[in-house]
């Protein structure tokens, strides 16, 4: 019932001893191909052959975990992407019937898991995130008056385009 400090150099053998045998008990009720699970630190992701079916399987996994660990998902910080169609009104009513717990998980079209973009949406938000942070450089530049202000002007033009130009690459087909 009691946690360990965050830091401790004991801390991260204990969760992995604590998250271990949850992975392996949730892998046992849900083999591949209907679960591919990863782990890493306190980072888990999982991929679902059929959310609809298999999630329940998942939520009431975590709800053992709470009571033999007292380790809980975060369900606000969760994010479910789908990468084929589904019926998002059965997702909502299925989130909400695991007692309320899960219908603060968050429904997305692409997510950074360990530095990796995946989902439909992966490569437009990649480059968002990237256009954002080359536009905050160069108005911090600007501001501090260390970039020539002939350049500034040629960014939008050159720079900003280059990104938005791979992003409008497609790979090839498998054909």
């Amino acid at each position: 019932r009691a946690g360990i400090k965050q830091g401790s150099p004991s801390s991260g053998s204990i969760f992995a001893l604590a998250l271990d045998p949850f992975l392996r008990y949730l892998l046992s009720r849900l083999p591949p191909p209907a679960l591919h699970l990863r782990a890493f630190a306190d980072d888990m992701g999982a991929m679902l052959r059929d959310f609809l079916r298999d999630f329940p399987v998942v939520a009431a996994a975590f709800d053992l975990l709470a009571i033999a660990a007292c380790l809980k998902a975060h369900p606000a910080k969760t994010q479910i992407c789908f990468v084929n169609d589904v019926d998002l009104s059965k997702v909502d009513a299925l989130l909400s019937s695991l007692r309320g717990q899960w219908s603060s998980a968050k429904i997305v079209q692409s997510i950074l898991y360990l530095g990796a973009r995946m989902g439909p949406d992966a490569d437009r938000s990649f480059w968002t995130g990237v256009m954002s942070k080359m536009r905050g450089a160069t108005n911090d530049l600007g501001m501090m008056q260390l970039a020539v202000p002939s350049a500034l002007r040629w960014f939008p033009m050159v720079v900003q385009s280059l990104p938005q130009y791979l992003a409008s690459l497609k790979a090839p087909s498998p054909e």
